[in-house]
C-alpha cells in the first residue's frame, strides 16, 4: 500500500511507499545508535549523530544544545551541515549565545516534554534566534528535548530551507533520539564525574606523599638553617662594612634564605604549614599591600584595588593571606610582559544553593571572595588543568620553581578556603579565592612596645640539636641574658628543679626526641609556675596544634628564625607578661 507523504528532496507530489520512509527512520536511529556506541565521550558522538539524523531525515542543519552540569543554562556544543553549506554562519553565530531551561522554543518544547515543529520559524514569536535563521536563508525547524531521569539535558534542532509542513512520524522519532542521546550524556557525565572523583583522590595521595615528605625533611633542614641563618647573622653584626669576609657572609645568608623560602613552600604545599589565624579585614589586607605591589609590578602594570563597602571579616593566618594576594599578584604580571591590567577585589558572597552548584564543596553561608583578574596571555584547558601542580611552570628554565600556585593552593585550602579560576588564551585570567566570614569579632592586639632587646632574665632552652642550641645560647647572652641548655627532656627537668625561681621562660623545640613535648610542657608548668613557654618548631606537629592550625593561646615562633625575631619574640613576652593587665572592652 503507498501512502502521500512530502519528499525529503523538495520534489513536489512525490509518492514513496511507507517502507522506504520507514527505512529512513530506521537508518536514523541505528546511526546515532552505531555512533554512541562507538564512542566514549560527546564531543566524539555528536558530529556523526548530528549528521546521521540530518542526512537521513532530510534536514539541511542540525544543532545540538547541551545544558550546562548544573542544568541552569543551555549552549550549542556541536552544529552539523554539509561543507560550504549556506547556513553554517547561523550555527557560527548561535555558539555565543546562552539560554535558559524557559527561554525561547527550547523553554517551548521543555513545558510540553516533547518535540515542536515550527513550519515558517523565521516568523514564530517564541524563536529567539529567527532573525539569524532568517539572515541564513532558513525556513522550517523542529525542536526535540533530550530529556533523562526528568531532567532536560538538552535538545536537538532541525532546520531545511525550504518549507516543511509536520510529517507523520517524524516527531515520535525525534523523541526516540533525543532520549537515546540523553542517556549516552547522563551516562558520560557519570563517568565524567567518577573520573574527576578519582583524580582528586590521586591528587589528594600525592598531596600528602609530598607533605609526609616536606614534613619529614622540614625538622632537620630547618634546624640546620637555623644554625646557619642564626650564625651568619651573627658574624655579619660583628665583622665591619669593609671586611673583606662580608661579601661571602652575605652569600651565604641569602643561600640559606632562599632555601628557607623552599622548605615554607613545600610545606605550605604539602598543608604542614602552620597556620596561625587571625580575624582579618580582607579589603583593608589589599590596601596596606597597595604600596608594596606597585612597586613589585612595575610601571607597565596598571593596578586597581576594589574593596565593597562593609566587607566581612575572615579568619586567616595574616601573614599567609599576604603571599596568597603576593603569589597570585605576581602571577598575574609574569602573565603579561607587555604591560596590562591587574585587579584585586574583595566582596561579600553569599553561597546559595546556585553558587554552590556551580563551586561544589563551598558550604553554604556568608563568604569573603577576592578575585585576582590579569589580562594577559590566559590560559588553555590543558595549562589550567596542571597550574597547582607543584613545580609545573610555563616558564623558562630558570625563572620560576613551579611552586607558587601551588603553595597558594595548600595555604587556601589548609585554611578553610576555595580556589578556582577562569581563563582563555588571549582572554587573560581570573583566580577567585573564597574563605567562610569570621564568626567572632576582632581582638585587639594588646601588644606593649619594645624599646630594647637587652635582658637579664634567665631562660631555659630545650634543644636537641647542638648547632641550634649553641647559637640561641650564644645570641641571648650577648644580649645579657642568663641561659640554661638542655639537650633533652631529662636535662631539661634537671635544670628546672635547679633553677626553679629564676626561670622566666622555657624556649622549647616542638619535637624533642624520646619525650612528648605536651607531658614535658605539663611538668615545666610545675616546677617553674610563674615563667612563659614558648615553643619553636620548623614544621606542624599535632603536638601542639589541630590540622595545622595553632591556637592563639599558644606562643610559637617558626624555624629557621633570625637572632632578631627570636630576640625580639622572647622580648615581648617577657614584656607583656610585667605590664599591668588591661581593660578589653
Amino acid at each position: 500500500m503507498a501512502t502521500e507523504i512530502k519528499s525529503h528532496s523538495n520534489r513536489p507530489g512525490g509518492f514513496f511507499d511507507a517502507a522506504a520512509v520507514a527505512q529512513s527512520h530506521l537508518r536514523a536511529l541505528y546511526g546515532v545508535a552505531h555512533v554512541i556506541a562507538s564512542t566514549t565521550t560527546l564531543d566524539e558522538a555528536a558530529i556523526p549523530a548530528l549528521k546521521s539524523i540530518c542526512s537521513e531525515l532530510g534536514w539541511d542543519i542540525g544543532l545540538l544544545w547541551v545544558s550546562s552540569e548544573n542544568y541552569s543554562e543551555v549552549r550549542l556544543r556541536h552544529w552539523w551541515a554539509p561543507d560550504g553549506s549556506p547556513h553554517a554562519e547561523m550555527a557560527r553565530k548561535c555558539k555565543e549565545l546562552v539560554f535558559t531551561q524557559q527561554d525561547g522554543v527550547l523553554g517551548h518544547a521543555w513545558s510540553r516534554r516533547g518535540p515542536s515543529w515550527f513550519e515558517d520559524a523565521a516568523n514564530e514569536p517564541v524563536f529567539l534566534c529567527r532573525h539569524l535563521a532568517a539572515a541564513s536563508g532558513l525556513t522550517s525547524m523542529v525542536v526535540a528535548p533530550i530529556l533523562f531521569g526528568g531532567r532536560l539535558l538538552g535538545s536537538l534542532e532541525m532546520f531545511t530551507a525550504r518549507r516543511r509542513p509536520q510529517e507523520a512520524g517524524m516527531l515520535p522519532l525525534l523523541m526516540s533520539l533525543g532520549t537515546i542521546l540523553g542517556e549516552f550524556i547522563d551516562r558520560v557525565r557519570s563517568q565524567d564525574a567518577l573520573e574527576q572523583r578519582a583524580a582528586g583522590l590521586r591528587r589528594s595521595e600525592r598531596l600528602e606523599a609530598i607533605g609526609r615528605l616536606a614534613g619529614g625533611i622540614a625538622h632537620d633542614f630547618n634546624n640546620m638553617l637555623t644554625a646557619i641563618l642564626g650564625f651568619s647573622d651573627d658574624l655579619l653584626r660583628r665583622v665591619g662594612p669593609d671586611s673583606e669576609l662580608r661579601p661571602d657572609l652575605e652569600q651565604i645568608r641569602r643561600a640559606g634564605q632562599r632555601s628557607a623560602d623552599l622548605t615554607r613552600q613545600l610545606l605550605a604545599f604539602g598543608r604542614r604549614q602552620l597556620l596561625q589565624p587571625r580575624i582579618v579585614d580582607l579589603g583593608a589586607t589589599l590596601v596596606s599591600l597597595e604600596e608594596m605591589l606597585r612597586r613589585l609590578l612595575g610601571e607597565r602594570i596598571e593596578l586597581l584595588v576594589r574593596s565593597a563597602p562593609g566587607q566581612w571579616t575572615i579568619r586567616v593566618d595574616p601573614g599567609q593571606l599576604e603571599q596568597v594576594v603576593l603569589n597570585l599578584a605576581l602571577n598575574g604580571r609574569d602573565a603579561m610582559p607587555s604591560g596590562g591590567r591587574l585587579t584585586l577585589e574583595a566582596s561579600n558572597v553569599d553561597a546559595n544553593e546556585e553558587f554552590r552548584k556551580r563551586h561544589p564543596g563551598v558550604q553554604p553561608g556568608p563568604h569573603v571572595l577576592l578575585t585576582v583578574s590579569d589580562t594577559g596571555s590566559g590560559m588553555d584547558e590543558q595549562t589550567q588543568a596542571r597550574v597547582f601542580e607543584p613545580f609545573f611552570t610555563t616558564k623558562a628554565v630558570g625563572q620560576g620553581t613551579g611552586l607558587g600556585l601551588s603553595t597558594t593552593h595548600g595555604i587556601v585550602n589548609q585554611s578553610g578556603g576555595h580556589i578556582w579560576l577562569a581563563s582563555a588564551p588571549g582572554s587573560g585570567t581570573t583566580f577567585s579565592v573564597l574563605f567562610p566570614r569570621a564568626t567572632e569579632a576582632a581582638r585587639p592586639a594588646g601588644r606593649v612596645p619594645i624599646t630594647s632587646l637587652e635582658g637579664k632574665e634567665t631562660l631555659l632552652v630545650i634543644e636537641d640539636e647542638p648547632a641550634v642550641l649553641g647559637m640561641i645560647k650564644s645570641v641571648f647572652e650577648s644580649h645579657g641574658y642568663s641561659v640554661l641548655g638542655a639537650g633533652n627532656g631529662e636535662a631539661a627537668i634537671a635544670a628546672a628543679e635547679a633553677n626553679a625561681g629564676r626561670i622566666a621562660l622555657v624556649l622549647s623545640d616542638v619535637v624533642i626526641p624520646g619525650v612528648n613535648t605536651r607531658e614535658l610542657a605539663g611538668k615545666m608548668r610545675v616546677l617553674v609556675p610563674g615563667a612563659v613557654y614558648l615553643y619553636m618548631s620548623g614544621y606542624t606537629s599535632d603536638v601542639i596544634v589541630q590540622d595545622g592550625v595553632l591556637d592563639e593561646s599558644v606562643n610559637f615562633i617558626g624555624k629557621p628564625f633570625s637572632p632578631d625575631a627570636i630576640l625580639t619574640r622572647v622580648r615581648g613576652l617577657l614584656d607583656e607578661k610585667r605590664a599591668p593587665p588591661t581593660r578589653r572592652t
